[in-house]
């Protein structure tokens, strides 16, 4: 009987986990999302100085709520993420083209972030991933020689 106690409070203890880390990521996110639409708005309106003071501050905000995050999410996914919220407040101060492009990416990674870690059927099963826009180039396919 007590085997079947501690096997119970081992599952209560590994569901707690996971609820506690769903919640925690996001929470994070939609801070970053929030902060994002800050400096969206900003850059909108035309205030370059203020935007670059958003895009700075994002940086910053994004790696201090990024930081346990590696914990329980791959490296791969927070990778592209972290490049393209790094790489924003370059753009803005080269005045670039691909800086509303580059917004738009981050703000879909982290909308994807957000939703890796949701207890739903699509998550569980892995069906139909959500395309996320990446920075890399796909490799040419293999041709076997003979």
């Amino acid at each position: 009987m007590k085997r079947l106690w501690l096997a119970a409070a081992l599952l209560a203890a590994a569901i707690a986990v996971c609820v506690l880390s769903a919640c925690h990521l996001t929470r994070q996110t939609d801070a970053l999302l929030v902060s994002l639409d800050a400096l969206e708005a900003s850059y909108a309106g035309g205030d370059m100085a203020q935007a670059r003071r958003c895009a700075d501050g994002f940086v910053r905000e994004y790696d201090r709520r990024t930081k346990y995050l590696p914990c329980f999410l791959a490296h791969d996914e927070l990778c592209d993420a972290e490049q393209s919220a790094h790489v924003l407040p370059a753009l803005l101060a080269a005045e670039s083209e691909e800086f509303s492009a580059e917004l738009a990416r981050c703000r879909t990674l982290l909308l994807h972030l957000r939703d890796l870690e949701r207890p739903c059927l699509q998550n569980i099963l892995q069906i139909s991933p959500r395309c996320v826009p990446s920075a890399h180039v796909p490799s040419a396919p293999r041709t076997s020689r003979r």
